[in-house]
């Protein structure tokens, strides 16, 4: 009807149509980067995994950003920009249990978590909790290279830190 095709013109207002001849061989697959900086960001998935260290535990965190963006290269983005993170839980390595106690401590307190809920000696029944929260953290740019261990890894945004929201 002719009211259909209208309702759909007025759908289609502004919208890009979409790609589908584009060359999938040359399309670029990076992941945005974020400019370094404080953001807030949602938690979409938080796990408790082992470490590549017999012993270690991390909670395996996926944050996206709330609010629209800038990347490093200074282009918008939208909201929705995702950050890995893995937070220790268990000292390995030059980890000190004051560091982790600190760590994870910020973790907790930037999700806002009621007192008596977390600590370190029973981390698999809170970490699945941080999924939902809104969490401060700063972020920093981390070039590509290569690990002690040898494995190459790609340019990456990190958490340099979680904080509080004032």
């Amino acid at each position: 009807t002719q009211k259909a095709q209208k309702h759909m013109e007025n759908q289609n207002l502004g919208m890009t149509p979409p790609p589908l001849d584009c060359d999938l061989a040359t399309v670029d697959i990076s992941m945005p980067l974020l400019a370094d900086g404080i953001y807030d960001f949602n938690i979409v998935k938080a796990e408790l995994k082992p470490t590549s260290t017999p012993g270690g535990q991390m909670i395996h965190l996926d944050l996206v950003t709330i609010d629209p963006t800038t990347a490093r290269t200074g282009a918008p983005l939208g909201a929705g920009v995702h950050v890995f993170n893995n937070v220790n839980v268990v000292p390995t390595g030059k980890a000190t249990w004051d560091m982790i106690k600190q760590n994870v401590g910020a973790l907790v307190q930037a999700a806002q978590f009621e007192a008596g809920v977390a600590r370190l000696d029973n981390v698999s029944p809170w970490a699945p909790m941080l999924v939902g929260k809104v969490v401060r953290a700063k972020i920093v740019y981390k070039p590509a290279g290569v690990s002690k261990a040898g494995k190459s890894f790609k340019e990456a945004n990190e958490v340099a830190y979680f904080t509080k929201k004032v």
